[in-house]
């Protein structure tokens, strides 16, 4: 952004919660958040056509309620139940509450949206230890080399990501 303006450049961005008053010359030409995470709730559908339940979770911001918004309309459309749906503090350092929440709906598959890597890892973690079997989707899974040393490779197998993974 301070590059684009310092400049004068036009630049566009995928993703609508970069624009902001200072973003002179940024555009958001497309939401990108409808295209991917309703299509993750079809490949679940598609791939997993027995699981019923889903649980959901997002940071309580512009990023966790908007990317929500879009999951649950995703899974609604795909005939998924949704047994959970909570946000969560941006100052939330113990998930095991969160995920104990989650997972007392009995889940078969569980989003945990657009969370902040550090923060997906942390959940991640506490799916593990809680016992969760099933599959895990989330937009990036940025973290995934230390999800699999936290939890293992076995657990974080079938996982759905959206964002793809350039390393």
């Amino acid at each position: 952004q301070d590059f684009s303006n310092r400049n004068k450049m036009l630049t566009a961005t995928l993703y609508v919660s970069d624009l902001n008053p200072n973003s002179t010359y940024l555009i958001a030409p497309v939401e990108a958040h409808p295209f991917y995470f309703g299509l993750g709730a079809q490949y679940l559908r598609k791939v997993e056509p027995n699981i019923k339940k889903v649980s959901l979770c997002a940071q309580d911001d512009v990023t966790g309620r908007v990317s929500l918004a879009y999951w649950r309309a995703g899974f609604d459309a795909h005939d998924f139940e949704i047994v959970n749906d909570q946000y969560f503090d941006n100052s939330t350092t113990d998930f095991a509450p969160v995920v104990s929440s989650m997972l007392a709906g009995k889940p078969e598959a569980v989003c945990i949206d657009t969370t902040y890597p550090s923060v997906a890892l942390l959940l991640v973690e506490q799916l593990f230890t809680q016992g969760f079997k099933g599959r895990i989707l989330h937009a990036g899974f940025e973290l995934l080399p230390d999800m699999v040393k936290r939890t293992s490779k076995e657990f974080m197998e079938g996982s759905i990501a959206f964002f793809p993974r350039f390393d």
